[in-house]
C-alpha cells in the first residue's frame, strides 16, 4: 500500500528474480619504439538476461490522502470514514507477462600512445571506438505495431521491431604530465581530457523488447471505474472489504478467475488470459490501465483471490 506519508506491505516490484550470464573476450598488446609507448587492444562481451520482473504483483493501494490520522481512519473500519478504502484512491493489480530475457552484446577498440615529449614532459594521445549490439523485440501484437508505426513524433517514426544498435560511441582521449624542472621531484601537473560513453543499462530496454508481446508487460487493472472509491466498487460486485481479507495472489495460482475476469469486461483479452493462468512461464497478477468498465461479476472474481 502506497500513501503520501510512506508505504506499507510489499514494495511494488517484488517478487523479482534474474539470472545473468556474460563471457567476455579481452586482449592488448604493449609496443616500445624509442620516447613511444603504443598500447593496441580490444574486448568483446555477450550478455544473457532472464528475469521475471512486473509492478503489483500482490495488488497495491493508493490513498489520495496527506493526513496521517486520515490513512489510518481510511485502512480501518469505523471511525470518521465508516468503511475501509471508501475514500480517493486507487487500486491496482498486475495482470502482465513479466518473463523477460534480453540479450547484448558490446564491443570496444583502442589505441593509446604515451609520448614521452622531454624528460619532464609527458602526453598520452588515445582513441577508443565503443558500440553495444541490441536484440530484436519480440512484437506478436501486429495491431499495436502498426498504430505505433503510423503515429508521428517529434523526433520521427520509429518501428516497435526494430530496436537499433549503437555503433557510434566514438570517445577521442588527451593527457598529458609535467614535472617541472628545479622544483621538488615530488610535484606532478598533470591534466586530462576525454570523451566517455556509458553502457545502457539493460533494463531501459524492458519496454521496448516486452510491451508489444501478447500477452504485455506491465499491464495493469486500475479500479475504480464506476463507482467513487475502490471500496464502493468492490461493494457494488457484493464484496464488503470491511470483512474480506486483502491479500492477493499470483495469476499463475488462481486458475479459471483470471480470464473469467477479464472475458466479462474485454472479451478480446480472454484468450491471453488463459494463457496467463494456464503457463507456468509467465508472470503474475493482472494489470491493466485504462479500462472504462468494471462489471460485478469482474470485481467478484479479483475477490474470490483476495478473500482467504
Amino acid at each position: 500500500m502506497s500513501t503520501l506519508v510512506g508505504e506499507f506491505g510489499t514494495s511494488a516490484f517484488l517478487p523479482t528474480t534474474q539470472s545473468d550470464i556474460r563471457p567476455m573476450l579481452k586482449n592488448s598488446l604493449m609496443l616500445h619504439a624509442g620516447s613511444h609507448d603504443i598500447k593496441i587492444g580490444g574486448e568483446a562481451d555477450r550478455i544473457w538476461i532472464d528475469d521475471r520482473f512486473g509492478y503489483t504483483q500482490f495488488g497495491s493501494f493508493v490513498t489520495f490522502s496527506s493526513s496521517p490520522d486520515e490513512i489510518l481512519d481510511i485502512l480501518t473500519p469505523g471511525g470518521r470514514i465508516a468503511n475501509r478504502f471508501d475514500a480517493p484512491g486507487i487500486f491496482m493489480l498486475e495482470m502482465g507477462n513479466t518473463l523477460g530475457q534480453q540479450r547484448l552484446g558490446h564491443a570496444a577498440l583502442y589505441l593509446q600512445d604515451s609520448w614521452r615529449v622531454a624528460p619532464a614532459l609527458t602526453v598520452d594521445l588515445g582513441f577508443r571506438w565503443a558500440g553495444q549490439f541490441n536484440q530484436l523485440p519480440e512484437v506478436d501484437n501486429e495491431l499495436l505495431r502498426e498504430r505505433v508505426q503510423r503515429a508521428r513524433f517529434p523526433f520521427g517514426q520509429v518501428d516497435p521491431a526494430y530496436l537499433p544498435d549503437d555503433l557510434s560511441q566514438w570517445m577521442p582521449r588527451l593527457g598529458f604530465a609535467y614535472a617541472p624542472q628545479g622544483l621538488s621531484r615530488q610535484l606532478v601537473v598533470r591534466g586530462s581530457f576525454g570523451v566517455f560513453h556509458a553502457v545502457t543499462p539493460p533494463v531501459f530496454f524492458n519496454a521496448a523488447t516486452k510491451a508489444f508481446r501478447d500477452p504485455p508487460f506491465n499491464l495493469p487493472v486500475l479500479l475504480p471505474t464506476r463507482q467513487p472509491t475502490v471500496y464502493r466498487q468492490f461493494l457494488a460486485a457484493g464484496i464488503d472489504l470491511n470483512h474480506h481479507r486483502v491479500a492477493v495472489g499470483r495469476a499463475n495460482s488462481q486458475g479459471p478467475a483470471l480470464p473469467r475476469l477479464l472475458t466479462c469486461s474485454c472479451p478480446s483479452l480472454a484468450a491471453s488470459a488463459r494463457f496467463l493462468s494456464n503457463s507456468s512461464l509467465v508472470s503474475r497478477g493482472f494489470q491493466y490501465q485504462g479500462w472504462s468498465t468494471c462489471s460485478r461479476d469482474m470485481i467478484r472474481s479479483i475477490a474470490d483471490t483476495t478473500s482467504g
